[in-house]
This record gives structure tokens, C-alpha cells and sequence, in this order.
């Protein structure tokens, strides 16, 4: 996952389902959220695991009955490269020749 930074735009689609490596917006039962890659665990129940880009921090399983959902795939990661100057005109290629 690339590393995320403040006001870095995150698409999420609700509607599609993870898949193995997608990345997915996560909520919990109060109220925090956050991105994290989705690995799903074989076993008799439904569980996964949450895996964050910062490795000081541990995967998160999910059971069935934990208060983690995951509301949506991330589709796209948007960065800003450079803030437009407020205030000023654009120049077209004829003004700069």
C-alpha cells in the first residue's frame, strides 16, 4: 500500500465485496476507522485479517462477532502534488511567449 499522508483523497466503493490484497475502509464500534489491507483466514467461520502498511502495528483478525465491519474497497488513492496559488490568473502558453 503506498503510504498514505494528511489530505490524501481515499475512493471507497460500499458496494463491492474484498477480495484477497484489497485495501478497505474499516470501522469499529466506536466510531474510529481506518485502511487496512484484507486477508481472509481459512476456517469453519467467517474471519479475516486487517493488515496495516505501518508493520509496528499487528494484523487485526475478525471474528463473526467482533465490532469491526468493513464499509467498503478502497478503488482509488488521490495526492494533491501542488496547491494551486489562491488569487492568481492562469497563464496560458500565448501569455508566456
Amino acid at each position: 500500500m503506498p503510504d498514505l499522508i494528511p489530505f490524501d483523497i481515499c475512493v471507497i466503493d460500499p458496494d463491492l465485496r474484498p477480495n484477497k490484497g484489497d485495501f478497505v475502509f474499516v470501522q469499529n464500534k466506536r466510531g474510529g476507522s481506518c485502511i487496512r489491507q484484507y486477508r481472509p483466514v481459512r476456517g469453519p467461520e467467517l474471519r479475516f485479517e486487517l493488515i496495516p502498511s505501518n508493520k509496528d502495528y499487528p494484523a487485526y483478525e475478525k471474528r463473526k462477532r467482533d465490532g469491526v465491519r468493513i464499509a467498503g474497497v478502497v478503488v482509488e488513492f488521490r495526492r494533491t502534488v501542488r496547491e494551486r496559488d489562491v488569487g492568481t490568473t492562469s497563464r496560458t502558453r500565448s501569455d508566456i511567449q
